[in-house]
């Protein structure tokens, strides 16, 4: 398992540089180092004949990410998300939703945030244990249904998300199957359906005021709150399912880390920010040269295809002290890069911090300790972007609280 895996000084020419590698994806952290150390601004000829250069060093990604103009986000078309767009057009998207996902608009369904929390966390309380990876995928993709008000069946918006990603991944050179587009393309449909039916029938959620911005009059269309939608169920589901696994699995290793956050629930979000830079979900975010860039005299070619390497930067040495510690007690533990930086920005994370609040809060309050199980071995994930970083199963022992469980 690798939360607490060492990172090796490895030779570059002993790692193999195809970010579709099942080795890449479970653990790039040598390939990261590498560059770090040798040459942070590394250009890589993939073998589908793609360019790529890799900024890994932590001032280096944070300046690319507040300079939208230069780094374009534009990547591709595959999907219409925010995260894919510039300004204006990403300004004009961002500021008719945000509200919605800021603190007072998450602050609206902070209770059904934790009834849902309570209610798929049951589930291992009552088998003392299991796989901790079903209930930290149920959670978050429970709360965006509630969100914006849908009832659909779980297999099949899993199915519809893991389209979409291998959709995605496919337009960075990963393979994938023809039917992942149809997958995808059958999601933004069904979402499109329900933006039209709020705004011929609006309701009482979040969903419902996201798709009145499509109305009549409104600034965005239809299509455009159905790929906000769509983010919002993969990007959410995606990012706060593997950070809460990792989270999870990092506790079942570590039993006096553990009793330590029992002993102190003051040390919840320092444990989540330390989580959320020691092991990111997004290793990279890619952006698109809008012009030549050179970077500690490395030129970028415009046009070029670029990865700003979160996962490089939370580790870079400069920046964070002992970086390969998990250490809730940094004083620059929450400065890492896992929500990105600029226009940018993660627009759900208010929402991600609040649901792995809870799950934390709660965690604590009902589990007296938990170890990894010895007969089930952990899953790294693999698959979707290629560029995500997680566990698909992480099976675990517990004993319940017996006062609060």
């Amino acid at each position: 398992m690798t939360y607490h895996a060492r990172t090796r000084k490895v030779a570059h020419d002993d790692l193999a540089w195809d970010f579709g590698t099942q080795t890449y994806q479970v653990f790039p952290y040598e390939h990261y180092r590498w560059c770090r150390e040798n040459d942070p601004v590394h250009r890589v000829d993939l073998p589908n004949g793609n360019v790529v250069y890799m900024i890994t060093k932590y001032e280096d990604i944070k300046a690319a990410a507040l300079d939208h103009k230069r780094f374009s986000a534009a990547v591709t078309d595959t999907v219409g998300w925010l995260m894919f767009k510039d300004p204006p057009e990403h300004t004009t998207i961002r500021s008719s939703v945000q509200s919605h996902l800021s603190k007072k608009g998450i602050d609206l369904i902070d209770a059904a945030i934790d009834r849902i929390n309570r209610e798929t966390f049951q589930y291992l309380l009552d088998g003392r244990g299991g796989d901790a990876a079903t209930y930290c995928q149920l959670f978050p993709a429970a709360v965006v249904n509630h969100m914006l008000g849908i009832k659909i069946d779980p297999q099949q918006i899993d199915y519809w998300i893991g389209c979409s990603l291998r959709a995605m991944g496919q337009a960075f050179g990963l393979p994938g199957k023809p039917e992942d587009h149809k997958g995808q393309a059958d999601l933004v449909a069904f979402l499109e359906g329900v933006v039209r039916d709020y705004i011929a029938h609006p309701e009482d959620n979040i969903g419902s005021l996201l798709a009145q911005n499509a109305a009549p009059g409104g600034k965005l269309s239809v299509r455009n709150v159905a790929d906000f939608m769509n983010m919002l169920f993969t990007g959410g589901h995606e990012t706060t399912t593997f950070t809460l696994s990792s989270a999870i699995g990092i506790l079942a290793q570590d039993p006096a880390l553990f009793r330590r956050i029992k002993d102190d629930r003051s040390r919840i979000p320092a444990f989540i920010d330390e989580t959320l830079r020691y092991r990111p979900v997004l290793q990279s975010n890619p952006r698109i040269a809008a012009e030549d860039i050179t970077i500690r005299g490395v030129t970028i070619p415009k046009g070029s295809i670029v990865k700003l390497c979160t996962g490089s930067g939370n580790m870079d040495e400069d920046v964070f002290e002992n970086p390969e510690e998990f250490n809730i007690d940094r004083p620059n533990v929450s400065e890492h890069l896992s929500f990105s930086r600029g226009v940018h920005t993660c627009i759900g994370a208010v929402l991600a911090r609040r649901e792995l609040s809870k799950a934390m809060t709660h965690f604590f309050e009902t589990i007296a300790s938990i170890q990894l199980d010895p007969d089930r071995p952990v899953k790294p994930h693999l698959g979707g972007t290629g560029n995500e970083h997680g566990f698909d199963s992480v099976p675990v022992l517990i004993e319940a609280d017996a006062v609060r469980a």
